[in-house]
């Protein structure tokens, strides 16, 4: 929710905790439209954010 906020996204995203929706011991699990990536951790979350989050959102305002 942190970076969420800190790139002023809170109006266009929706983080929704869920219980295990696969392989939780490779690490955190995220859902982005319809799209599922595993392996999240604090070690890369931000480079999937800048990855899958802000590239989603750069392209949508093209």
């Amino acid at each position: 929710m942190d970076l969420v906020n800190e790139h002023g996204l809170g109006n266009l995203a929706t983080l929704k905790a869920s219980h295990c929706m696969g392989p939780c011991c490779d690490g955190v699990v995220v859902d982005i439209d319809e799209k599922r990536f595993t392996g999240i951790s604090m070690k890369n979350v931000d480079e999937f954010f800048m990855r899958e989050v802000l590239k989603r959102e750069s392209d949508q305002t093209l």
